[in-house]
């Protein structure tokens, strides 16, 4: 599930089973591989997870971080699902460190009611300062515990703890002025209305207070559990701006994702971009792009830090697209919004944003349509609207984005103590909808975005009907290359959106290539295919280097067709003959023989 690493022509990849690889980039023959020793007692600060092998869950890997200036030699760094860090040597796959920041965070963690689960938490390295931030998961569901990202000192292989920032209040309701002293702490701090950007710092402190004072209420508390929550968000690609120490990130959705009984108000810091400080921590701003939501809307993914002209100014922005479809352009330093993008391809069915300084939309607590408790449409539904990694060129300022339709059907359900099992996997907590009857609806689509990063204005579009989205783009030489569900590989112009090649390369493609160089200085595209042991039928996954192809260039040097086609079959007829030949001379010795494409 994650995009290979590829260093001085090795690509490194992590397979689901706890296994890293390092493979020889012009080959694809192994270097060396690692199993990772998981520890078995992990259950005590986690849910219970669907069993792999030997008892530990299969692996749901969404970064690998490659540093070379810690401790002085090439490392690669990976978090399993058991939370376990691992740092191994790149040269000889020896582990360096192996520490569970859970382990010391378990006893330490104030105002806790609930789990966290196994399936992504995070981490990313500032190598000057020799800080590794991490994050726990958290479920999607009733039984959330308290989110909250840590500063880890790795310049050694013996860790040291040095900061925590919570990113909600404790789950008790013990403390209502939590969000409120949040927000006074902060230098800036906004929320989006669905139309602009809410300043909440600008606020009166008296209208402010009403409006973040008891935010999130008790969560639902009975005396020993919380009913709702968040935490950081998953799918990898927090940033670092090494020179300032500062990180961003971004935060999952509230949960119980549909009903938002327990979880009164804003729900701050949930659905949200985060920026802190590093060597101290502290979150300097914080901008919440979906109050109180009613949906799975988190933002994770996607968190990209670059270099943007924005009216005639080069400003640091962080650009960041949220599952419920929009994309935003925030500036790094402010968090103030500089624009956003509804994408019009996007259809909305029974979803509406709400305004963060209405209390009677903040103490919502059910669905559009409530108390009707039929079977309602809903798009984006589960899988969001854009829950991929952007691809961003400096060059041209051109933002690339795939957003999607893929409209559900739920049953909505009640949440609480008594609503719902507590101590089960993940996928049959209570989300406040029936998970289990969720069906799917039409129409389902894809549409890739060529987006001026100046101003949010769309240049192009390509549009696949009839094909759900997961994974990322990349963009390279004029090419902005696309994988999807079907197992094709897309090659679309960079300028105008027109698609220049195909690939059909098989399996799920749900990861976006990698385009990296072989010793030899031969340029690469390097894919790879999730296969199928976690969910479905069980299927191997691979991976699989590609010349890269599509290009304009290579477009306007390209044979004809018909003379291509001519050469075909040319060649066909020639190995046929060739073929045939050899086979019958097998048959002859009395021996078929076998072959092996790799």
């Amino acid at each position: 599930m994650v995009t290979p690493l590829v260093v001085d022509g090795v690509v490194y990849l992590v397979a689901n089973w706890h296994r890293l690889f390092a493979l020889d980039a012009s080959t694809g023959s192994v270097v060396w591989y690692r199993d990772l020793p998981l520890m078995k007692n992990y259950t005590m600060y986690v849910q219970p997870s669907i069993p792999g092998p030997n008892g530990v869950p299969l692996g749901h890997y969404h970064q690998m971080v490659y540093t070379t200036e810690i401790m002085g030699r090439p490392l690669v760094w990976v978090i399993s699902n058991t939370y376990q860090i691992f740092a191994l040597d790149a040269n000889t796959g020896d582990i360096v460190v192996d520490f569970s920041p859970m382990a010391h965070d378990w006893p330490s963690l104030v105002g806790n009611y609930g789990i966290y689960d196994v399936d992504t938490p995070s981490i990313v390295i500032d190598q000057q300062r020799g800080i590794l931030l991490f994050g726990p998961s958290v479920s999607e569901g009733q039984s959330s515990g308290r989110g909250f990202v840590e500063a880890w000192d790795v310049s050694s292989s013996e860790p040291r703890f040095i900061w925590r920032d919570y990113l909600i209040p404790p789950e008790d309701g013990s403390d209502p002025a939590w969000s409120l002293s949040s927000v006074e702490n902060m230098s800036y701090a906004s929320v989006f209305d669905g139309s602009g950007a809410v300043n909440l710092k600008s606020l009166p402190r008296a209208e402010l207070q009403s409006i973040l004072y008891g935010d999130w209420g008790n969560f639902g508390f009975d005396g020993s559990r919380s009913y709702a929550g968040a935490g950081a968000g998953w799918g990898g690609s927090w940033a670092i701006d090494e020179a300032s120490g500062v990180a961003y990130l971004g935060t999952s959705t509230a949960t119980p994702d549909w009903n938002a009984t327990q979880r009164p108000g804003l729900d701050l810091w949930s659905d949200s971009v985060l920026a802190l400080n590093l060597t101290s921590g502290g979150v300097i701003w914080g901008f919440q792009a979906d109050p109180h939501p009613l949906g799975d809307f988190d933002c994770s993914w996607n968190v990209v830090l670059a270099n943007e002209t924005i009216a005639g100014k080069l400003t640091p922005v962080i650009f960041k697209g949220c599952k419920e479809g929009y994309l935003f352009a925030i500036n790094a330093e402010t968090g103030t919004m500089l624009w956003y993008l509804n994408p019009p391809s996007i259809r909305w069915d029974n979803i509406t944003p709400l305004n963060p300084l209405n209390s009677t939309q903040m103490t919502k607590y059910n669905w559009d349509g409530y108390p009707e408790r039929g079977k309602v449409v809903q798009n984006p539904s589960d899988t969001g609207a854009l829950e991929s990694d952007l691809a961003y060129d400096p060059t041209n300022g051109m933002v690339f984005a795939a957003v999607y339709n893929s409209p559900k059907v739920f049953q909505f359900t009640d949440v609480g103590s008594g609503r719902g099992p507590f101590n089960l996997t993940d996928w049959e907590f209570n989300w406040g909808v029936d998970v289990f009857s969720v069906t799917q609806e039409s129409p389902v689509n894809m549409t890739v975005m060529g987006i001026d990063g100046q101003n949010g204005q769309v240049k192009w579009s390509f549009s696949l009907p009839n094909l759900p989205y997961r994974g990322g783009l990349t963009v390279s030489g004029g090419v902005v290359y696309v994988t999807t569900l079907d197992g094709v590989l897309r090659s679309v112009s960079e300028a105008d959106g027109t698609l220049l090649a195909q690939k059909n390369i098989g399996g799920e493609l749900i990861d976006q290539p990698a385009i990296a160089q072989d010793r030899d200085g031969n340029e690469m595209l390097f894919v790879t295919d999730l296969g199928s042991s976690r969910w479905g039928p069980v299927f191997p996954g691979f991976v699989q280097a590609l010349a890269p192809s599509g290009t304009p260039e290579s477009q306007a040097n390209a044979w004809p067709i018909p003379i291509l086609i001519a050469l075909a079959a040319a060649i066909a007829f020639i190995v046929g003959v060739v073929a045939g030949r050899r086979m019958r001379e097998r048959k002859g010795n009395g021996n078929l023989g076998e072959s092996s494409v790799g």
